[in-house]
């Protein structure tokens, strides 16, 4: 995102944008209905208002190891969190804990496509089917990645998607609901935010400020002044069941459509430096690199690796934050040790294995179109140099 495109897009703002992305996320998506709100958890949260219809399915199934956006989601809409564990070689669901899970109070199961590996919706459909329960395609992190031929996000009964920082496109906050049951979007459509009949045109004050910065230092060699300014909260994950539901403004709107514009290019571009990483990081003690599902088009929203020697581990992120790359250690505990959530998960006593070992051993590398050839080499070098 450069300066440019912010001014073009003030410019756009005083057009119909809402109907114009609306439109092209119907042609890019293959969907029936897309609404448009202020985040992701904005997005979970109207969701769940939606299907939870019956009271005594009060339980929402998630990853033990993703987002903390998302329980906080659950448990703003007076839901209650059942997890489930992960594979560490996938980061998806464990399918065969998946499969052991207890679903009689099970509202819905939430796969999450982590750094745009695209979850396995094929089998969360097939168990969700068997036992009753909607699946929300949360690719919050997956815009454009797709499986078989069917893009993430659109594999189950509603899908949502964040615009927020970071993200494969970005209105700097934003997100998207979808859904091809027609039942639930008529009930969506009678949330007032997704009315949004008093739409403001621009972002807030401090909201410009922050996408002004986040334009201009998101190139790897400036992201270390990104990383030290707490008003970006650059790669904070928050349990906050009390955050703020908001709308989405025409210059969000304006924005976002000009960049849905150049996902693609954006998304092959974010795969050509994690292919380019994969082959240079293949084979090195200690590290070990998550795979995609076969038939996917993951989309890399950042390149994952495991490095599971701890002082390794620290002393590889150290090294990358002094040399200015946004490394970053991602979700700092699985969802089960987050401060302050245990009242609010049902099964938190069991063993999450595959997520302890996730949360304690990740970094993620940044694989975003400002990412240079030089930027990928110097990742390289101090990996190897680190793992000596």
């Amino acid at each position: 995102m450069t300066m440019k495109m912010l001014i073009e897009c003030a410019a756009r703002s005083s057009d119909a944008p809402a109907v114009q992305l609306q439109g092209r996320l119907h042609h890019y998506l293959d969907v029936q209905n897309v609404f448009f709100v202020g985040s992701g958890r904005t997005c979970l949260k109207i969701v769940f208002d939606v299907l939870a219809q019956n009271p005594s399915r009060n339980e929402v199934l998630i990853p033990a190891y993703t987002c903390f956006s998302v329980p906080s989601a659950v448990v703003r809409a007076g839901l209650r969190v059942r997890l489930c564990d992960i594979n560490p070689d996938t980061l998806d669901f464990d399918i065969a804990a998946l499969e052991r899970a207890e679903y009689g109070k099970v509202l819905s199961i939430i796969p999450s496509n982590l750094f745009g590996l695209v979850s396995d919706l094929p089998e969360v459909n097939r168990i969700a089917k068997r036992f009753g329960v909607y699946v929300i395609d949360d690719a919050a992190q997956s815009l454009g990645a797709s499986l078989l031929g069917a893009k993430s996000g659109t594999m189950g009964d509603v899908g949502i998607f964040s615009l927020g920082r970071g993200k494969n496109i970005t209105s700097y906050t934003g997100g998207v609901i979808v859904t091809n049951s027609d039942g639930i979007a008529l009930e969506l459509s009678r949330n007032p935010l997704i009315q949004n009949k008093n739409v403001r045109r621009w972002l807030g004050p401090s909201s410009i400020l922050g996408l002004i910065g986040y334009s201009v230092f998101l190139k790897p060699r400036l992201y270390w002044i990104l990383n030290y300014l707490p008003f970006f909260q650059l790669g904070a994950s928050k349990f906050d069941p009390e955050f703020k539901m908001e709308a989405f403004s025409k210059f969000q709107c304006a924005l976002a459509t000009f960049m849905l514009e150049r996902l693609d290019e954006f998304n092959e571009q974010r795969r050509q430096n994690a292919w380019h990483l994969r082959e240079r990081l293949k084979d090195i003690p200690h590290i070990a690199l998550p795979g995609s599902l076969n038939g996917s088009y993951p989309v890399y929203l950042r390149f994952p690796i495991l490095v599971t020697h701890q002082a390794m581990r620290e002393e590889i992120y150290q090294e990358l934050l002094r040399e200015g790359i946004g490394v970053s250690k991602m979700y700092p505990t699985p969802i089960h040790r987050i401060s302050g959530i245990d009242p609010y998960v049902v099964n938190r006593h069991e063993q999450f294995s595959g997520a302890n070992l996730v949360a304690s051993s990740i970094l993620t590398l940044p694989t975003h179109p400002m990412v240079t050839g030089r930027d990928l080499d110097l990742m390289v070098e101090v990996i190897k140099r680190c793992a000596r």
